[in-house]
């Protein structure tokens, strides 16, 4: 049997970043630690700091989205998984952005579609040579709406690339057949 080679895979930047503020106050071990004959039982520190800038969720919300994980992703980039509907918000404002995103993903949640495409565009700022507000900001919306959405990605070139995301849905048992 032939063994698979693992395609070697970077750190996202959220990734990166959750990194950081981990180790911001770690502080290097002594060099002798092998020798040393006393044992110290250390309490578990944690930084003021890390707890007040942390983005994680309150352990008693709702999870929020996580990424698609790969083996749904290569279904959608191959069109081995249909994706069920699409929405373009390009040329609309933030506000209408995010309305027109709740009201599609909850309309596509309550009649049973699990994976939709939303086209964001590059959205390139000229003023600050950086991604544009809709862009920038529909991960955000996503994940204040993790009622309906479980996971999402970025999408494959030929459905958008860096200007459109796949979102999957969470299942509904109780969805209305579509029209």
């Amino acid at each position: 049997m032939m063994s698979r080679q693992r395609k070697e895979r970077r750190a996202t930047e959220a990734e990166i970043d959750l990194w950081r503020r981990a180790v911001v106050d770690a502080a290097p071990l002594d060099k002798n630690i092998a020798t040393t004959t006393t044992k110290r039982v250390a309490k578990p520190h944690v930084s003021r700091r890390y707890i007040v800038s942390s983005n994680l969720p309150p352990a008693h919300s709702k999870s929020q989205p996580q990424p698609i994980d790969r083996n749904t992703l290569a279904r959608l980039r191959n069109g081995r998984m249909e994706i069920e509907g699409k929405l373009d918000l390009h040329g609309l404002t933030a506000a209408q952005a995010k309305h027109a995103l709740a009201a599609f993903l909850s309309s596509s949640h309550a009649i049973g579609r699990r994976a939709v495409l939303v086209i964001t565009g590059r959205g390139l700022n000229p003023d600050s040579n950086g991604p544009g507000v809709i862009k920038r900001e529909t991960p955000s919306w996503l994940n204040q709406m993790s009622d309906v959405v479980s996971s999402y990605g970025q999408a494959d070139k030929r459905h958008g690339g860096e200007g459109a995301l796949y979102v999957r849905l969470k299942r509904n048992k109780g969805a209305k057949n579509e029209p």
